[in-house]
């Protein structure tokens, strides 16, 4: 799947909690042939904390730090479609507002991204285009700011 450009963050994370920061990076980049510093360039940019973490275990990082970790090792191998299992699932509203920006300059620049949230609010203001799923079916379809406005979706959803 890596090869074919499709990177994956996981519920839950899903870092390396054993390895450190950068060794969790260069993983991310290992299907990319050739040198992975202007990767990791890039991902600082993103992610200027690296730099201090860099040599710190995984495992040891704060919630939203290991959620900004699997996003950052999943960019470093510039997939074309990158999948997001529930990215702000138990984390503050601070960490996922920043997970969000990052995400939406990510699809800005041209990566495409598919999120899977329960967080309608933040999903609906990130996403161009949205899928409501109910029991496993989809249920409504289209532009997010016309989902935002449709009734059953500001009822049951937005709580407005």
């Amino acid at each position: 799947m890596a090869k074919l450009g499709i990177a994956h963050v996981p519920e839950g994370r899903g870092t390396f909690a054993e390895l450190t920061v950068m060794e969790n990076l260069r993983l991310g980049g290992y299907t990319r042939h050739g040198s992975i510093r202007g990767d990791i360039d890039r991902v600082r940019a993103y992610f200027p904390w690296i730099d201090e973490r860099a040599d710190q275990q995984a495992g040891t990082l704060s919630g939203g730090e290991q959620q900004m970790l699997a996003l950052a090792r999943a960019f470093m191998q510039r997939p074309r479609l990158l999948l997001l299992d529930e990215p702000s699932l138990g984390l503050a509203p601070l960490v996922v507002s920043e997970i969000f920006r990052i995400v939406k300059e990510l699809n800005e620049e041209g990566m495409t991204v598919l999120v899977v949230e329960q967080n309608a609010n933040i999903a609906l203001q990130a996403a161009d285009e949205a899928y409501v799923l109910e029991v496993g079916k989809v249920v409504l379809s289209g532009p997010s700011a016309e989902l935002r406005e449709h009734e059953s979706v500001r009822k049951s959803y937005l709580g407005y």
